[in-house]
């Protein structure tokens, strides 16, 4: 069986190119301990040799790296942008910012910041504090008496969790449920063991080193309007503290080139492009038919998109994987196929599938011009890539990925689930 787990480093470079730093986020809730994990980490692992070096997100406008009265200090004032201070032993600077930078840009910068003048790494690993939504592998923390913690469970969040820090019982069986590594938050060797022994498996930031993080990869959410059978919009339901559209959002804008929602009633979602941050700028788009269905929102996404690869999620799924669309969309790549779509035992995926746009757009076209409405009815005429549930479960281990509610019944059964740790890997896909 060929495997289409996601390569985060882009295409393969060639075998004289510079390797990127490897980067690894620390993650975790206000008052988790994050910044105390993560220099008790610097200390062991500097101490073991490997050289370290750091980012941390400061999420709210505006931090302090300055003295005020310093000649930097009153370069910045009079009105410098981009400001450097340099002495014989270090190095500093200050950037004014129009907006944020995402964090891919960011460990681009370092990486070519960290070559000597032969153009070696002077650096083993970057370690992250913060960015929950980048698609940085990522180790995240849970701490009993974090009030923050007390509902929150590992299969709820986004992002490549390959390990956790923790005291609390109940995330630690969540942890080996989904084979994740799991220390206590005061192991610190045990986790610097755990760092250096897949220290090599990282995922990179090669990609961002070249052209900037580029995927190729619209990713559009189907928001329909109105569902009869929930009885409002299942976009802006209330599901887990949020409107359930939100989740898919947080979870799948790291990949996104481009982040579409598609809705026949785009007003009603004005307020995601305002009060909503996905890191990505986002864009809300009507329905281009009159007609409603299945296939006419396919066609609506693929019209709207502008990137070479779409990859089309419903709004109702609760777990969207991003590790399964990246891999669904190297895998067109590689192959030339024209769509990349799972298959379980209930049939296709349509709507967590990643489609090539220049193919299936006059694909999709001639269906609807033949009275088709079934999302799928087209797809004896185009090239397919199947990932099996197997394969889909290698690629996202925690499973879920399928999993949609279609009444408030169905709800609520499943926010209880999530809210209690009690989803489980293969009968939720």
């Amino acid at each position: 069986m060929e495997s289409y787990l996601p390569t985060y480093g882009g295409s393969p470079t060639s075998p004289d190119a510079t390797p990127a730093i490897p980067a690894l986020a620390i993650v975790g809730r206000k008052n988790s301990g994050k910044t105390t994990l993560l220099v008790a980490l610097i200390k062991e692992l500097t101490a073991r040799g490997l050289r370290i070096g750091t980012l941390k997100h400061h999420t709210h406008e505006g931090f302090d790296m300055d003295i005020e009265g310093k000649d930097s200090w009153r370069h910045a004032q009079a009105g410098s942008l981009y400001t450097v201070v340099a002495s014989p032993d270090q190095l500093g600077s200050v950037r004014k910012l129009t907006s944020e930078l995402p964090v891919e840009r960011i460990l681009a910068e370092m990486n070519a910041a960290a070559r000597n003048a032969a153009g070696r790494s002077e650096l083993d690993l970057i370690l992250v504090e913060g960015y929950r939504l980048s698609h940085l592998p990522t180790i995240d923390l849970f701490r009993a008496d974090n009030p923050r913690d007390s509902q929150r469970t590992l299969s709820e969040d986004g992002g490549c969790v390959i390990a956790v820090a923790t005291d609390m019982g109940r995330i630690a069986s969540e942890a080996e449920k989904y084979d994740v590594a799991c220390y206590a938050l005061d192991d610190i060797d045990g986790l610097a063991d755990f760092i250096e022994d897949i220290l090599d498996s990282f995922p990179t930031v090669q990609r961002y080193c070249e052209d900037g993080f580029n995927t190729s990869l619209s990713v559009v959410l189907q928001a329909g309007g109105q569902s009869r059978r929930m009885g409002e919009s299942k976009a802006t339901v209330a599901f887990c503290g949020q409107p359930m559209i939100c989740r898919g959002l947080k979870r799948l804008a790291p990949i996104a080139d481009e982040l579409i929602v598609t809705s026949n009633e785009p007003s009603s979602l004005d307020f995601l492009c305002t009060d909503i941050s996905c890191q990505r700028p986002l864009k809300c788009v009507s329905d281009v038919l009159p007609q409603r269905g299945a296939l006419s929102g396919i066609y609506t996404a693929l019209y709207c998109s502008r990137e070479p690869y779409v990859a089309i999620v419903a709004c109702d799924m609760v777990f969207p994987s991003a590790p399964l669309l990246l891999a669904e969309r190297d895998a067109l790549e590689k192959t030339g196929a024209d769509v990349a779509v799972p298959r379980t035992k209930h049939g296709f995926e349509p709507f967590h599938a990643v489609y090539r746009r220049e193919t299936c757009l006059p694909l999709v076209k001639a269906s609807l011009d033949a009275g088709e409405i079934r999302a799928t009815s087209w797809f004896d005429q185009a090239v397919l890539v199947e990932f099996s549930l197997e394969e889909v479960l290698e690629i996202d281990p925690r499973g879920g990925t399928f999993v949609n509610v279609n009444t408030p019944t169905e709800l609520a059964a499943l926010e209880q689930r999530i809210l209690t740790g009690k989803m489980t890997k293969l009968s939720d896909s």
